[in-house]
């Protein structure tokens, strides 16, 4: 390539400004920061005048080979941090993909507060206010609990309540109650560092009434009942209820605080959900302190909620911890705004709740829809079906039971992690699971119709690519 041929190939190397004048370009403002697109597309263009080599002649510099390669990375920067996602595991409490939707009312609530200024602190005379008042009244008219607060998450509130109410005392907990659960958070290590003396009693398997009783002495400051949230022992077992543990406490006159971990507010019962006490049950049944998480079962924002009688659950809120641990306005307003739909609504549409009591039935009637639409856009090499399938709740709730589902299930020559991985990328991101070397699209936690949209269109672009 002589000088002449290199003026030439540095001429077909377009000018910023030229190629951010082209409509292609101009379109790309209306999905993307404007930055941002002068960025990869001066350091992309940057990278060609680099790349110069008289023995090179394969180097495309045209507009349409640029926009191809900016749109690439822009589609990239999409994918990272937060975005909004489709969940077609059919788990739905996926504690990656943010737990559970919020309801209407949340996220109507949501964008109100979002848009200027809200009354986090300040009451209607205008003086300063509490920003737990409103969010604990609706906890106490909901649950019949005497008093509540509100922390930014159960573990959160299990150290709180721990640190406050049983420091330098005996707390006394079975062994088949000392859990990990998700991060590496568990309990022996929590009651450590809140200053607690732990008393374990019994054994993995078996804890009766006695143990407790025996290891109850003069320095006892509490007993701790934690719901094994993300396990299930089975066979030869026994554990001591919560109503008996009431017994207890009232006798000995020590606190019952019961890390109950999921906030169910109702009886899954006659949906085939084996029994546990919701939260409404645990109040009525007597416990001094209950905590739960707000995202999981009951379908608000995650938070960490503290249930109970006065005279524990008032020292909680003055204690400086409190400051830090404290939630912000989105989580109270979306906390706020899911308890109203469970208080005020004939028949509350929260979606999780929703998830999880949807009939087969119904499910395989949503399938066929889909599956006729699926079919109409889908590859002639691919085959899909629809099948009858089983899912899990998630979220460490009801460890070992499954639901009956119908999936979408996709067969291609290409092989499911492919087209399980093409998935991924895609905006907004489809998450699916594989069985069989199939893709499974689980229509339990496809409901949204927004959601079963989006899959479509989303199942055209790799049927067409």
């Amino acid at each position: 390539m002589n000088r002449e041929d290199k003026k030439d190939f540095f001429r077909n190397i377009p000018s910023l400004e030229k190629l951010l004048s082209t409509e292609k370009f101009k379109e790309l403002n209306q999905y993307y920061p404007r930055k941002l697109i002068l960025k990869i597309s001066r350091d992309y263009l940057d990278m060609l005048r680099r790349t110069y080599n008289p023995e090179n002649e394969l180097i495309d510099c045209s507009a349409e080979h640029i926009y191809m390669h900016v749109t690439g990375e822009l589609k990239k920067h999409d994918r990272k941090g937060l975005k909004r996602a489709i969940n077609a595991t059919g788990v739905t409490l996926h504690t990656n993909l943010g737990r559970t939707p919020l309801c209407k009312r949340a996220i109507k609530r949501l964008n109100e507060i979002l848009h200027g200024y809200c009354t986090l602190e300040i009451d209607e005379t205008g003086k300063r206010g509490s920003r737990h008042k409103r969010v604990e009244d609706l906890f106490l008219e909901l649950t019949g609990a005497e008093a509540a607060a509100v922390v930014n998450n159960d573990s959160a509130a299990v150290y709180l309540v721990l640190e406050k109410l049983a420091k330098n005392r005996e707390v006394i907990i079975s062994r088949g109650e000392l859990v990990e659960i998700g991060g590496g958070f568990r309990i022996p290590d929590v009651m450590k560092r809140s200053g607690c003396h732990m008393v374990e009693v019994g054994t993995t398997n078996k804890t009766h009434m006695e143990d407790y009783k025996k290891a109850i002495s003069s320095g006892t400051g509490m007993l701790l009942k934690v719901h094994t949230s993300n396990y299930k022992i089975i066979g030869f077992t026994s554990s001591v209820s919560v109503e008996e543990l009431v017994g207890l406490s009232g006798k000995e006159k020590i606190p019952l605080f019961y890390d109950q971990g999921n906030g169910l507010m109702i009886n899954l019962r006659s949906y085939g959900f084996e029994h546990e006490l919701n939260v409404i049950e645990s109040i009525k049944a007597g416990v001094d302190i209950i905590a739960f998480s707000g995202d999981k079962l009951l379908g608000g924002p995650q938070a960490g909620i503290i249930l109970g009688k006065k005279e524990y659950i008032e020292p909680l809120k003055k204690d400086p911890m409190m400051r830090a641990l404290r939630p912000d306005k989105m989580t109270l307003a979306a906390l706020e705004a899911t308890l109203e739909e469970y208080l005020y609504s004939d028949s509350p549409d929260i979606p999780l709740i929703n998830m999880l009591t949807v009939t087969p039935e119904k499910l395989k009637i949503k399938g066929e829809e889909l599956l006729k639409e699926i079919d109409a856009v889908k590859s002639p090499d691919c085959r899909i079906s629809l099948q009858k399938g089983v899912t899990e709740t998630g979220g460490g709730t009801f460890p070992g039971f499954t639901m009956p589902t119908f999936t979408i299930a996709i067969k291609s020559p290409k092989g499911a992690k492919n087209i399980q991985e093409k998935l991924y990328r895609l905006c907004p991101p489809v998450y699916s699971r594989i069985e069989e070397d199939q893709v499974l699209l689980d229509l339990r936690t496809l409901i949204d119709e927004k959601d079963r949209y989006d899959l479509l269109q989303s199942l055209k672009k790799i049927f067409n690519n």
